[in-house]
């Protein structure tokens, strides 16, 4: 089952490698969504979500560091959860918009359990940083 890690481990990471070349390739606009949610600084915190997610998924795919990778991608992700498509559930007009909000939460939750499982268990015997651990099994 080992030869499963690397396959898990790219389709969680998948979506934060995506999610941030979306970021760099739309900087302007994601800037300006966030300065209508009322963030300040919304440049420095876009670039920090691009950080999180570029690094945190590339650690993760790879195998290196990957209980870091994991606990940063943890943080960015509540985070996210709660600042981003908490306000817009909060602040939706309508029920399709509530619900759109609602799906994006519990897709996040659902991330947040894979993400803690490889900071858990480690990235397994396929990585950079091997664990020892997974070689015994």
């Amino acid at each position: 089952m080992n030869a499963l890690y690397p396959l898990s481990r790219l389709l969680i990471s998948l979506i934060f490698i995506l999610s941030a070349f979306n970021k760099i390739t739309g900087f302007a606009g994601m800037t300006g969504f966030l300065g209508k949610l009322g963030w300040p600084a919304p440049a420095l915190w876009l670039t920090l979500a691009i950080v999180f997610e570029l690094l945190g998924g590339l650690g993760l795919l790879f195998g290196f560091k990957t209980r870091l990778a994991s606990l940063a991608l943890i943080v960015f992700l509540i985070a996210a959860t709660v600042f981003v498509h908490g306000a817009l559930l909060s602040s939706a007009a309508d029920a399709a918009a509530k619900q759109d909000q609602m799906v994006n939460i519990l897709k996040n939750i659902a991330i947040l359990g894979g993400l803690l499982k490889f900071y858990l268990d480690g990235p397994g015997r396929y990585a950079v940083d091997r664990d020892e651990r997974a070689l015994a099994a």
